[in-house]
């Protein structure tokens, strides 16, 4: 009943952005009013501090989710609380909610939480999941964002983004430089951690599926190189040693190969790394620039932009380099850049750069070929998709008094929100994946 019930609203909203072929359409304002969630205090005996910290922790993702709201605790009429508590429906009716969240923590052996908790179906009068975690104390925010993502699950049928990484390029000046490195943090800027000292710039990351390997751009000696840095060792390997500047990687789905640029002579084409087999591959020819490769999700195909036409413009072809066939010609002013194929193969996010408009960060919708800008600025360095494909996050360079900050916000597709994610310095260059058990 409820997934129904919020699959019809996000085929709404996608109707109500009258795409129209060949035109572009921005989104402003929201479209419709986001489902309520009542997530009550969570029971404990021992540890209702950490029960307040992960119930507000659940909140604000689902808050964030531009699909959902949270209600008001002060609204509350009914206060039971517990996995055992049975909700008195009416009395959550009359404050609009469609579902109830309600759950319970202990302390387990070994410096463990157990947290159980039951999600109720408002309108049906019906429980509809009940599930046990167990964690680490120390690992109170990543259980949150784990049952954040169930009561997500729960509503829409799709797989939730909050128990996820960012990884980015973190900015910031010293000894009159700009000092970029690597590094890693949950999806709402929590936990942070840098992977590089900032010796040598370091841009475009890109992270595996399996959360394992790190592959990004290094400008050692002068020269743009591509390393693969392995998480768990901290090792770092030299993919290629093909000459000329390399840039633009990318991972391909099932994380054995890589794809990544190549400046060389005045051209610059696209090859493919087979990280196993250590076998390179040249894909594109001529004297083009082609750059900024991304896989489909099945990895048959690949979309880059190239400017072989004469401008910049989004290309796809298939993955041994044949079938070539531009996506964006005939389409009105701008140039494309940066292209990335959605997760759920519908989508595909690009940088689009308009005389007089700036950067505008739009989805173009490959079965109709409509176009829609998601976020504009006056310039923006990188984009990712979340991996249930709802949501981007956009790096953005913006004036805020008189100073220029570099920042990462999450977008979703609909246009119902857009969250600043916080920082300690200048954020671009963003690699969004799922955490892995």
């Amino acid at each position: 009943m409820i997934q129904t019930v919020i699959k019809t609203y996000v085929l709404l909203i996608c109707a109500s952005f009258a795409f129209v072929h060949g035109h572009q359409i921005e989104i402003s304002g929201k479209s419709y009013e986001p489902i309520s969630v009542a997530i009550n205090d969570f029971y404990s005996e021992t540890e209702t501090r950490l029960a307040k910290s992960i119930v507000e922790l659940v909140k604000t993702d689902l808050d964030n989710s531009g699909l959902l709201k949270t209600v008001p605790g002060d609204s509350f009429i009914s206060t039971d609380i517990g996995i055992k508590a049975v909700p008195f429906f009416e009395a959550w009716r009359k404050i609009n909610a469609t579902i109830l969240v309600n759950g319970e923590i202990e302390r387990a052996r070994n410096n463990s939480i157990n947290i159980k908790f039951k999600v109720w179906d408002i309108v049906l009068g019906k429980s509809v999941i009940t599930k046990v975690l167990e964690f680490k104390y120390d690992n109170w925010r990543r259980a949150a964002h784990k049952i954040a993502n169930q009561v997500y699950h729960t509503l829409t049928g799709e797989e939730g983004p909050f128990d996820s990484k960012i990884v980015y390029i973190s900015e910031y000046p010293s000894n009159n430089k700009i000092i970029k490195r690597l590094a890693i943090m949950d999806q709402d800027g929590a936990n942070h951690k840098y992977l590089s000292d900032g010796t040598y710039i370091t841009i475009s990351p890109k992270i595996s599926s399996n959360n394992e390997k790190i592959i990004y751009t290094d400008f050692r000696n002068g020269i743009s190189k591509l390393f693969l840095r392995h998480l768990y060792t901290g090792e770092d390997t030299l993919v290629s040693t093909i000459p000329g500047n390399i840039f633009s990687p990318r991972f391909s789905h099932d994380g054995k190969k890589i794809l990544f640029s190549v400046a060389h002579r005045g051209s610059t084409h696209i090859f493919v790394s087979h990280i196993d087999k250590k076998e390179t591959r040249r894909l594109t020819h001529g004297a083009a620039i082609n750059t900024s490769p991304s896989y489909s999700p099945n990895d048959k195909r690949i979309i880059f932009n190239s400017d072989r036409s004469g401008s910049p413009q989004l290309y796809v072809m298939s993955d041994d380099g044949s079938n070539v066939q531009c996506i964006t010609s005939n389409r009105s002013g701008g140039i494309y850049a940066e292209p990335s194929w959605s997760p759920r193969g519908d989508y595909v996010a690009c940088t689009k750069i308009v005389k007089g408009e700036g950067f505008l960060v739009n989805v173009i919708n490959l079965k109709s070929g409509a176009e829609k800008t998601i976020t504009r600025a006056r310039m923006t360095n990188g984009h990712c998709w979340s991996q249930n494909g709802h949501f981007l996050i956009v790096a953005k360079e913006s004036v805020i008094g008189s100073v220029l900050t570099k920042r990462m916000y999450k977008v979703d597709l609909y246009g119902c929100s857009s969250v600043y994610i916080p920082t300690p310095h200048g954020a671009s260059d963003p690699n969004w994946v799922n955490v892995e058990d």
